[in-house]
């Protein structure tokens, strides 16, 4: 058995788009192979209540706290800088 560690900004509840919905996919193709799966992702605002770990089978979730430093000075801009790249 391996152990494989997905590391995202998205997984639902809390998702803006194509990277949670794809990494939530991935963890559900992943669960079925026997591995252990960690998955580290962020919690933040409404979400901040979520748990800080979920274990669920072979699949343990960690959500870390972005507090409002790290969410205003960081995240956003990374978020709006990406939204005016030209794809």
């Amino acid at each position: 058995m391996q152990t494989i560690t997905l590391v995202t900004n998205e997984y639902p509840p809390l998702s803006f788009g194509g990277g949670g919905n794809t990494a939530r996919l991935l963890v559900k193709k992943l669960k079925e192979t026997n591995n252990k799966i960690n998955l580290v992702t962020v919690k933040f605002g409404k979400y901040s209540s979520l748990p800080d770990i979920v274990q669920e089978d072979n699949v343990t979730i960690y959500r870390i706290n972005m507090n409002n430093f790290l969410l205003n000075k960081i995240y956003k801009p990374h978020l709006a800088l990406f939204a005016k790249l030209p794809f």
